[in-house]
């Protein structure tokens, strides 16, 4: 797939790799364009494995962590897997508070 702008998505042998290629992560139009398409691919995937790699964000909007969620339970029904990577530590915490590392696999920025 081609990126938009916001973020470049590829597929990595089985799974497929989201780098976002933002700082922030908000409510921009392409990034909703972008999730719009992610939402697509994971529905035509038989067993979605889905990577998130955050390397280069510094803030992700709640309504970012929202699409997380409905990203991991759709994955989830499908038996697949979904692991967001790289994250920096306040990113990570910020994860932990809204429980979304319950639901995902969650790997912070190595140091």
């Amino acid at each position: 797939m081609p990126d938009n702008g916001c973020c470049k998505i590829a597929s990595e042998g089985s799974s497929t790799k989201v780098l976002f290629t933002e700082q922030i992560l908000g409510n921009q139009p392409e990034l909703q364009d972008a999730f719009a398409r992610i939402e697509s691919l994971i529905g035509e995937l038989s067993e979605p494995d889905m990577v998130f790699d955050l390397g280069g964000v510094t803030y992700v909007a709640s309504v970012v962590v929202a699409w997380f969620f409905d990203f991991a339970k759709k994955i989830k029904t499908k038996s697949g897997r979904m692991r967001i990577v790289n994250a920096n530590e306040p990113i990570v915490q910020s994860f932990v508070v809204t429980r979304l590392h319950k639901v995902c696999e969650v790997e912070g920025a190595a140091s």
